[in-house]
């Protein structure tokens, strides 16, 4: 659809089909129809159970990889096994568990690897039979194509850690840290919209709603939840610098920066201000540097723009989603996630450097992972209820496109 135009009564944004003009009546519910969607609507895409369960175990499978992932980071084990994409000179699959099983370190890396195979696998899978079956939505497939591509691109990142022997210490070890750990999120994202959009409920309402109506109160919904993915995607860049540079611990103390309101940043004032933390601290542990204390305060402050952006998205949603479960339901889990990853960001301090320390930090890692997939699935959400702008609207009240449907 180019800009400008007016979609037809048989499609929307996303090119999904409509109830068929063969006389069937739509259905009055947005989860209706689900086992006979296709039957109903003359929709050329059915749901296909299996092709969901794939993209499904596809999710999980990514989730459970980024988890995985985080602990390597956590515990240093990035570069324990130290050739790629062999396992110590020996082929990845067929390598001698005698080589890395007994050093925890090369186990946790070998086993990261290995997982990384199995969602390449799943992904390939995943993006061929999008291919194969989802002719009538082309905006799917090559979304199919594109997390073939990022995938590729992960593991490609990955290797050339390890080959080119880039140590975080290092300003190129830690940006292509940082971009490893990020386009991990960005696939994860990929793979959660995927799922969503094979699956029946995204089936039975793109057969069965006619297009709605555009105004100024929905413009700015969209672009509410365009912003605090945004400001996430932010957040999770910076949050992967504080990990990958070892400044988790750079400011000591919560909610307050070296007992002030913004931390020192000279080495000198670090020094200083450091002392009554000192004895909290195991002999010999490592002040942090200046850029340290930077980018750890980058990540707290940006932590508020997020929340406000939150804040934004839900006042938006109170003034044009009323009754609208299909989007307030996500939108309250994510002020719920927010507020739970606040607390775990503050207890990654308040543990320090105590026994369970790198648990905590890979959980606040995993929990902003699905803030942002959720964050996106509302957001495709928004979008495909609100697809683009019907006709210039200057009627005040908002438009409540599902109204009379149940949530």
């Amino acid at each position: 659809m180019t800009p400008g135009t007016t979609p037809t009564p048989g499609s929307n944004r996303f090119n999904e089909p409509r109830a068929s003009a063969s006389g069937a009546p739509a259905s009055t519910s947005l989860f209706s129809g689900r086992s006979q969607i296709a039957a109903s609507s003359g929709s050329p895409t059915p749901y296909r159970p299996w092709l969901y369960r794939l993209s499904i175990l596809l999710v999980l499978a990514t989730f459970l990889l980024i988890v995985l992932g985080g602990t390597v980071t956590s515990r240093n084990a990035g570069l324990s096994v130290p050739d790629w994409p062999q396992t110590y000179e020996h082929n990845m699959f067929t390598s001698p568990p005698s080589l890395w099983w007994t050093d925890p370190a090369a186990r946790l890396e070998h086993t990261h690897r290995l997982k990384g195979t199995v969602v390449g696998l799943l992904t390939i899978a995943v993006a061929v039979s999008l291919w194969k079956t989802q002719k009538s939505r082309r905006w799917l497939r090559w979304l199919g194509l594109f997390a073939l591509l990022l995938v590729i691109v992960q593991g490609v990142l990955g290797g050339l850690r390890v080959t080119l022997h880039f140590d975080y210490g290092t300003f190129v070890g830690l940006v292509f840290a940082v971009v490893h750990g990020v386009v991990g999120q960005l696939f994860l994202c990929v793979t959660a919209l995927i799922a969503a959009a094979v699956s029946r409920r995204w089936l039975a309402y793109a057969a069965t709603q006619p297009p709605v109506a555009f105004n100024a109160l929905s413009s700015s919904l969209r672009t509410a939840s365009v912003l605090l993915l945004l400001t996430l995607l932010i957040q999770l860049t910076l949050g992967a610098a504080v990990r990958h540079s070892a400044a988790g611990l750079a400011i000591p103390d919560f909610p307050s920066s070296f007992g002030r309101l913004i931390p020192p940043l000279s080495q000198d004032e670090i020094v200083i201000a450091s002392q009554p933390f000192i004895k909290n601290m195991p002999a010999g542990y490592p002040l942090a540097s200046p850029g340290q204390v930077a980018i750890h305060f980058a990540h707290r402050i940006w932590g508020l723009v997020v929340v406000v952006a939150m804040a934004y998205l839900m006042h938006r949603l109170s003034r044009v989603a009323v009754g609208l479960g299909y989007l307030l339901r996500p939108a309250l889990g994510l002020t719920f996630l927010v507020i739970l990853q606040i607390a775990l960001g503050a207890a990654i301090i308040w543990t320090g450097t105590r026994p369970g320390h790198p648990e905590v930090a890979t959980a606040h890692q995993a929990l902003g992972s699905i803030l942002l997939a959720t964050a996106a699935l509302l957001t495709y959400r928004i979008h495909l209820l609100y697809p683009s702008p019907l006709a210039p609207s200057s009627a005040s009240p908002p438009i409540y496109a599902l109204k009379s449907h149940p949530a």
